[in-house]
């Protein structure tokens, strides 16, 4: 009797298309899984004030750095933010600006809490971002709290 050896199979180049294929879609859809950004990701660096429409939307864009003559603001990564605004009570030009040192947290979904001294006391903010990018942070102010210093 002879010996009867199974066919052997064969691998196709059609096959090896479709597996190199199928690697390459599934490479594309696990990075395009990667979670986006989170809000508190996209808030550090400098931004000045670009529009706002009351307090309803104010817009803000990304700068390299703040303009010593402008008002802006600069949220760190551990917390903490630098405030630029008029270093006094008047805001008839010409304007003094001073940097006023804080601290920023997210509080909810989205939410963020805005503590900042300013020359006649304290300021909490309470922002609610409404969208980011890397170059704009749109946002609402919720609410807006002003401790004034006790006077002597």
């Amino acid at each position: 009797m002879k010996n009867k050896r199974a066919p052997r199979k064969t691998v196709s180049f059609k096959m090896v298309h479709m597996a190199i294929i199928l690697l390459i879609v599934t490479a594309f859809v696990t990075m395009a899984m990667k979670p986006a950004p989170s809000v508190e990701e996209n808030i550090v660096g400098s931004w000045t004030f670009d529009f706002s429409k009351g307090r309803e939307t104010i817009q803000l864009k990304k700068v390299d750095k703040l303009k010593r003559d402008a008002s802006g603001i600069t949220f760190k990564a551990d917390g903490t933010l630098i405030k630029r605004q008029n270093e006094s009570w008047c805001g008839t030009p010409p304007i003094s600006y001073k940097n006023f040192f804080g601290t920023w947290e997210k509080v909810a979904e989205n939410t963020l809490l805005l503590k900042y001294d300013y020359w006649g006391g304290k300021i909490h903010s309470t922002w609610k971002i409404t969208e980011v990018s890397e170059n704009t942070i749109t946002y609402n102010e919720l609410k807006s709290e002003t401790i004034r210093n006790k006077k002597r």
